[in-house]
């Protein structure tokens, strides 16, 4: 430890077999600038850059790797500030040497990293995260210039509390749905202060998005909207649309994606695969899966596409997999 003038150490103690941690104070007021303490960092840097000495005939400069964690930015006590001046010691070590100021998104082991983590683990498990692919557009010239792939967590958590403003933190769209509208004025004033989006129900003027009836087959999603001005009417419709376009519409669309690439891999033209499509789907193909004809349904596809598919994976999932369907406005 270098002896700095008008810097009084206060404690010191090993952290780890390859490093300390000091914790000083300044007391010399002649180490000042403007009247005011030197910041931490300044404090670092007059430890770390000390005139090299000479050993056995050779200069000699040592250097070292600082983290700076202060109060009360980085901690309200003397534990949790040693703490994280100790994370960010570790980062100046990953960047080999140098003063680094305590960072919570750098801080491996801080709460809401380990709180995540736990999250991203348990989704992963649970098979919770879902594949979304969203285009790039051109906003002046129009075309598709790409596509973004997108991993969401299908999760959602009870926050057994009265609403706050802080619930709002980090979010990127929010709905109000009590039953006292004084919160729900709340939540839409509180959202337009935070750019947050909102949807007040029952309120169409206080929306700035509407939720579509949703009826889902599968892959197959189809949604109904009103634009917020008849929820009643897109529940009818929702479930009209439920009972035309049953659960083999998700089976056929499964038999499909198996077919499709391996019918392009066979390497005819365009013309010639959209004729084996057109034809599977308006065949009577979805009667036979309704009915549970699984039999005839490999005939179809043998017969119409020249494929031999194996449905028995497809016919499990399709006995085990209700229907999805979703409220709308």
């Amino acid at each position: 430890m270098a002896n700095v003038p008008g810097v009084g150490l206060a404690t010191a103690w090993d952290t780890s077999a390859d490093g300390k941690v000091w914790t000083f104070t300044i007391t010399d007021k002649s180490m000042w600038h403007d009247g005011e303490p030197l910041t931490a960092r300044d404090v670092a840097f007059t430890f770390m850059y000390e005139e090299p000495f000479s050993l056995a005939g050779i200069r000699v400069r040592i250097g070292a790797s600082i983290g700076v964690a202060s109060y009360p930015d980085h901690g309200g006590d003397p534990t949790t500030l040693l703490q994280h001046a100790d994370v960010a010691m570790y980062d100046a070590k990953r960047n080999r040497g140098g003063v680094k100021i305590y960072d919570a998104s750098q801080d491996r082991n801080g709460r809401s990293r380990l709180e995540t983590m736990d999250q991203l683990r348990s989704a992963i498990e649970g098979d919770g995260l879902v594949l979304y692919y969203q285009p790039k557009v051109n906003l002046t010239s129009g075309p598709v210039t790409g596509v973004e792939a997108l991993v969401r967590e299908c999760r959602i958590r009870h926050e057994a509390a009265d609403y706050g403003e802080a619930l709002l933190e980090g979010a990127f769209l929010v709905i109000g749905a009590t039953d006292d509208r004084a919160v729900n004025d709340r939540i839409f004033r509180d959202a337009r202060r935070r750019k947050v989006l909102a949807n007040i129900v029952d309120d169409p003027g206080r929306c700035d998005f509407v939720l579509p009836a949703l009826c889902r087959q599968g892959d197959l999603v189809i949604t109904v909207a009103t634009g917020g001005r008849s929820p009643a009417l897109a529940k009818k419709l929702r479930r009209e649309l439920e009972e035309r376009y049953g659960p083999e519409y998700g089976v056929l669309l499964k038999i499909m994606g198996e077919l499709r690439g391996r019918i392009i891999e066979r390497g005819e033209g365009s013309d010639e695969n959209r004729a084996t499509f057109e034809a599977l789907v308006d065949s009577d193909i979805l009667e036979r899966i309704r009915r549970g004809h699984w039999r005839k349904v490999g005939q179809a596809v043998k017969e119409l596409a020249g494929v031999d598919l194996d449905l028995a994976a497809i016919r499990r999932e399709a006995a085990g997999r209700p229907s999805r369907k979703s409220g709308g406005r």
